[in-house]
């Protein structure tokens, strides 16, 4: 949606995110959710809780609130930095304005990281595991990596 609504209100028509920042965050949020659903053990509780109803929904009313709510702040922090940073950080030369381009990435990515912790430390660990010591390793590897790729793109 993000690159969609930045290329049709561009004047250029180029999207704020470009392909590799794309395929970037693609394989970022794609691999640590398949490491976390791989790599956690079932807590043996989960023997004792009944089966869900067939005509329970899959998405609760609460994840719908935290999907819309995190999408729009997304939405808007992305494209207020996209297309009024240069006012507001008083960016006008070409070199500024790839910078912007590079903080809007960065921005964007940071706020899905802020994300992945706020899930990480709302839900109870299990007894004796400390899940936040293998997701602080799993997220620094694109924590890392963030630098690279926006320097290859500025």
């Amino acid at each position: 949606m993000l690159t969609t609504v930045s290329a049709m209100a561009s004047s250029t028509e180029s999207s704020v995110l470009t392909a590799v920042q794309l395929m970037w965050i693609n394989l970022f949020q794609d691999t640590l959710a398949a490491l976390a659903l791989a790599t956690d053990p079932p807590p043996p509780s989960i023997l004792d809780k009944k089966p869900d109803a067939r005509s329970a929904p899959l998405i609760s009313l609460p994840m719908w609130k935290m999907i819309f709510g995190q999408s729009i702040y997304q939405l808007a922090v992305t494209l207020i930095l996209h297309f009024g940073g240069s006012k507001i950080l008083n960016y006008h030369t070409d070199h500024e304005l790839l910078q912007l381009q590079t903080l809007v990435f960065n921005a964007y990515v940071w706020m899905n990281i802020f994300n992945m912790y706020k899930y990480v430390w709302s839900t109870p660990p299990p007894s004796k595991i400390r899940p936040e010591v293998g997701f602080c390793q799993l997220t620094s590897i694109p924590t890392v990596t963030v630098g690279s790729i926006t320097k290859s793109t500025s």
